[in-house]
């Protein structure tokens, strides 16, 4: 990361202007964007806005294996419906009881601290209840993010999902 502000050509969320940094009272200004692990910038010499990689919103898909509940995450974990979405399904697990839960994060393009905050209030009261819960992080934006909040150290974290479903056994 190293920056602490985007600087690139961004929708800067607090200011909602797009643009590099620019000069405002003699002063360079930068676009504040707080997702810079979701926006690499436009390519070199563009001049276009970057596209998100899977800008949708959440999906969740579930299946089981054996007694295994694994929720495929497809889209954005962000402030608003989809986080209520993720929040809302995780809930549904733990009403039900669910002791063994794979988290596939592989879809995701974005988590913010809502996605976050409901995948680690579940982790929590799964484990909690005497269950696991593990979640499939690839290499990439996401998985950044968990990383620099050191969520490797408490959370059980791989890179894919069959390794994940067989650690259960």
């Amino acid at each position: 990361m190293g920056k602490d502000y985007c600087g690139q050509y961004e929708r800067c969320q607090e200011s909602a202007w797009v643009g590099p940094a620019r000069v405002v009272g003699g002063a360079e200004e930068k676009c504040r964007c707080y997702n810079l692990l979701t926006f690499p910038g436009p390519p070199s010499g563009s001049g276009a806005l970057p596209q998100r990689e899977n800008d949708m919103a959440l999906s969740i898909e579930r299946r089981t294996v054996d007694d295994i509940v694994i929720l495929n995450l497809q889209g954005r974990a962000t402030i608003g419906s989809d986080a209520e979405r993720l929040s809302e399904a995780l809930r549904r697990e733990l009403d039900a009881g669910t002791r063994k839960l794979v988290v596939n994060c592989s879809g995701l393009s974005q988590i913010d601290s809502s996605g976050l905050a409901a995948v680690v209030r579940t982790f929590v009261s799964v484990r909690r209840n005497g269950g696991v819960m593990r979640l499939v992080i690839p290499p990439g934006h996401v998985r950044e993010v968990f990383d620099v909040l050191q969520l490797s150290g408490t959370m059980n974290y791989g890179t894919d999902e069959a390794s994940e479903v067989s650690s259960f056994r």
